[in-house]
């Protein structure tokens, strides 16, 4: 019965024995730790290995795997244990491309544009109006329309049609916008050399032949004094888009069954004929004589003894007209005959028309 016993204690000694020499085998030897201290170290969590990250697939058959040049990035946490690793969830690699880069800029575009338009850092105060003469900037600010606006609302183009089309006296119209909330319109006037008066009404006339309500006055202006309006001619809009159209239209009438007006592009101009001879009567006349023109006579003038003097609006032969009706008045005063009327418009048949 004893010997039993020995055996039985013996075989458990040994399987102890053994217990503890694997034990020692997977906790590697350190210079200067006893057995009771390796023991005490093989239950301790040793301290958390390194984080490694590779680019590759795993767990998956090669026949399987399918090639990428941007496989999922996984990463493996080492354990305690030798040659063990754990792999963590697989994290998708992030890369911008051209889409979310044009949905951030279109986000960054509205959101700007919502500043345009709504921020009062971007509203229109004072307009800046440069090189009148006679015109007020009242006047300008009036067509213009740019009280209270935001900057993304002005329309270069639309305001320097407004003004041209309300004052054909400015022979240059420039609009600029600048930010934050700033227009300047740069205007100059036209400089008129001639005067049309039709009764209270006065128009100036520049070297151009435009012609365009008179504001303010100036001294020392040729002026022409008529029953009529001056005869002007309206430049059509023949080079530019739907002008065939617009002529097709003039050729039809309307529903009260007049004529359309014809499309007109541009400012009235006088008659070339009229203009030019007016500036070479002025010319030849003595300053501040007044001229007249009449549609059935032409252009003329008014003597000194209250005769009006016509020779016509052609060119033609202009210094011998002139010669003719000055020997003509000559000739009449010799006479002592007050005549109140001479006309060479027609050289060949000169006439005069004495008063009653």
């Amino acid at each position: 019965m004893t010997r039993n016993t020995n055996t039985t204690t013996s075989r458990a000694e040994e399987l102890r024995r053994r217990r503890l020499e694997q034990e020692q085998k997977r906790i590697p030897a350190t210079p200067g730790v006893s057995g009771r201290t390796r023991r005490a170290t093989a239950t301790t969590p040793l301290p958390s290995r390194p984080v490694v990250v590779r680019n590759t697939t795993f767990g998956t058959p090669i026949h399987r795997q399918v090639a990428t040049s941007n496989p999922r990035r996984t990463y493996y946490v080492a354990l305690n244990t030798t040659g063990a690793e754990l792999r963590l969830p697989a994290m998708p690699v992030f890369h911008p491309g051209w889409r979310l880069l044009s949905a951030a800029i279109a986000i960054l575009a509205g959101i700007g544009f919502l500043s345009l338009a709504f921020s009062p850092f971007f509203r229109l105060g004072a307009v800046n109006i440069v090189g009148l003469e006679r015109l007020a900037p009242t006047e300008i600010q009036a067509v213009t329309h740019l009280e209270n606006l935001s900057i993304i609302e002005v329309n270069p183009g639309e305001v320097r049609e407004a003004i041209s089309s309300h004052f054909p006296g400015l022979e240059m119209v420039e609009v600029k916008v600048a930010l934050p909330a700033t227009v300047t319109i740069q205007l100059k006037e036209r400089q008129p050399i001639l005067a049309w008066r039709q009764g209270d009404k006065v128009q100036w006339i520049d070297a151009s032949g435009v012609v365009f309500p008179a504001s303010g006055s100036i001294d020392g202006l040729v002026t022409i004094s008529s029953p009529e309006p001056p005869p002007v001619n309206l430049p059509q809009a023949e080079n530019q888009p739907g002008a065939e159209d617009a002529t097709a239209e003039t050729r039809q009438t309307n529903g009260s069954g007049t004529l359309a007006k014809p499309v007109a592009v541009g400012p009235a101009r006088l008659d070339p004929s009229i203009l030019e001879t007016a500036q070479r009567l002025a010319a030849h006349l003595p300053a501040g004589t007044p001229l007249v023109y009449l549609p059935s006579e032409g252009l003329g003038w008014e003597a000194p003894s209250g005769c009006d003097i016509f020779i016509g609006s052609d060119l033609s032969r202009f210094e011998v007209k002139l010669a003719a009706v000055q020997a003509i008045e000559a000739e009449l005063n010799k006479q002592g005959i007050v005549a109140e009327l001479i006309n060479a418009r027609n050289l060949d048949a000169p006439y005069y028309r004495a008063e009653k």
